[in-house]
């Protein structure tokens, strides 16, 4: 990151933060909006069904890069 123009770097750090921040900002209103509606329990269980989705998420991104950066194999998701 610290190779790219100054001007895109503050950009992506940018980005970044403020993504952060509303990351943060939502989760701890999901937090406490799921703990007063179900205790501990259900906060557990939404923290599992946001933590699978992340990773869900992620391996995704993760194989559309591996299919733009090797053209030569074939992948289902990017044409």
């Amino acid at each position: 990151m610290f190779t790219l123009a100054p001007a895109l770097h503050n950009r992506l750090n940018t980005l970044h933060f403020t993504f952060r921040f509303l990351g943060m900002t939502v989760g701890s209103l999901v937090g406490k909006v799921v703990w007063a509606g179900g205790g501990c329990s259900s906060a557990a269980g939404a923290g599992a069904g946001v933590a699978a989705t992340v990773a869900g998420l992620i391996v995704t991104v993760l194989r559309c890069i591996a299919c733009l950066v090797r053209p030569h194999v074939v992948c289902d998701i990017v044409r």
